[in-house]
């Protein structure tokens, strides 16, 4: 059975709310960039505007390049009281993508809805991190290498959705002589300002 077509994807991006950014993100042997290399990628999350992210899997490597989803949030329930608290003073570098970003932004923050929303990526914390704040981030991480993560395999056409404030996703080592090629779509239930497809 063959993927969604484009107006059923078009029609999923309308109800998750207002596309803010388009990337192209093709495996590159060479690529200097994270998103782009053949490396793996540890679960994280993406640039906080985004409520939700959304892929589209236009062609798949030869192997590897799986997806990695995994509940943040289910692991910042199961920490102890006083670490929770410490990741709330947690500020990591945030992405600089939008006009206005701000260099850096909370690691966990209370949503008005009152819900809680992630932001998460181990390579974003300042390395004079220390005391409650380096002991609770260094649990979380800890944590987030032994929790079962859940594994994808995407097919050309397939999307894949995830709540960029709860979910971590990641992938495995792309090999082989076939580009891994997605689109990626950064949704927002409000308009942002927009940045141009790379």
């Amino acid at each position: 059975m063959g993927g969604p077509s484009d107006k059923q994807a078009l029609a999923l991006q309308d109800r998750l709310g207002h596309v803010i950014h388009i990337e192209q993100v093709r495996s590159d042997a060479t690529g200097p960039a994270l998103v782009s290399s053949q490396h793996s990628l540890s679960p994280h999350t993406d640039h906080h505007a985004a409520h939700f992210v959304l892929w589209r899997c236009l062609e798949q490597a030869e192997w590897g390049g799986d997806s990695l989803v995994v509940d943040g949030l289910a692991l910042v329930a199961a920490l102890p009281a006083h670490h929770r608290e410490a990741l709330r003073g947690i500020r990591l570098v945030e992405h600089n993508i939008f006009e206005g970003d701000v260099d850096e932004h909370p690691m966990l923050t209370t949503s008005p809805d009152g819900g809680e929303r992630l932001y998460y990526s181990y390579w974003l914390a300042d390395e004079t991190l220390a005391g409650a704040a380096r002991a609770a981030f260094d649990m979380f991480s800890n944590a987030l290498e032994v929790v079962p993560v859940h594994r994808v395999r995407l097919r050309p056409g397939d999307l894949l959705v995830v709540n960029n404030h709860r979910m971590l996703h990641g992938r495995t080592r792309i090999g082989g002589n076939r580009t891994r090629h997605l689109v990626r779509y950064w949704l927002a239930p409000q308009p942002h300002a927009k940045v141009s497809p790379r």
